[in-house]
């Protein structure tokens, strides 16, 4: 499978690739009407969240989804930005019309949400890739990242933030020391066992 586009959290000035969550889902898109259907290979799941924090809590901002009916009710009052407006990072990919018979252009994008999530849980947030770790499907490995962060959350409130920087620099060495960019996954065996207790105890999204 094509590498995946991930969710986006903002935070201040700085924008993180939402890589892993422990929790509900942030946001499910049935629950407002729409029914995604695949966008391109690059997101086959059919939308994109941009996230936001605002003095510590939690907002859906915007919103690039590809409804398979066509219909685009408003959400928290607020509809359609436009067909086929640019989302944040949307240059990884280009966005075109599908060409199939029968099925609704798109995708659209709903901007300036300020919808509140009452998440509780964790995500682990990236920024800085770097491409020598690339893997071609799925989300990247956070090991890849030069800028990793778990941020938690209780009822949509920003409780902690954990630096995981350290951790994930020596990943990066064991995988060139072992010439596996995947060689760390494995929970238990020895390349993980080298890292430090009190790094292991943190390492959450394995």
């Amino acid at each position: 499978m094509t590498a995946q586009l991930g969710d986006i959290l903002k935070d201040k000035e700085q924008a993180y690739t939402i890589l892993r969550r422990m929790g509900e889902e942030l946001f499910r898109p049935e629950a407002y009407g729409l029914h995604p259907v695949s966008i391109h290979t690059a997101c086959r799941r059919g939308y994109r969240c941009t996230y936001e924090l605002r003095d510590s809590v939690l907002t859906l901002r915007e919103l690039l989804v590809k409804d398979g009916l066509g219909v685009y009710p408003p959400i928290n009052g607020v509809g359609i930005g436009g067909r086929g407006a640019a989302s944040l990072l949307s240059t990884d990919f280009e966005l075109k019309p599908d060409a199939r018979p029968g099925l609704p252009s798109g995708p659209e994008t709903y901007k300036d949400l300020d919808l509140p999530i009452s998440f509780t849980g964790k995500l682990l947030l990236a920024d800085d890739f770097d491409f020598r770790y690339y893997i071609h499907m799925g989300l990247q490995r956070p090991h890849g990242f030069r800028k990793l962060y778990t941020y938690s959350f209780q009822d949509g409130k920003l409780i902690e933030i954990t630096d995981h920087c350290e951790t994930a620099d020596l990943l990066r060495e064991l995988c060139d020391q072992n010439s596996d960019p995947e060689l760390p996954w494995l929970r238990g065996g020895a390349p993980y066992d080298k890292l430090p207790e009190e790094l292991r105890k943190t390492i959450w999204w394995l």
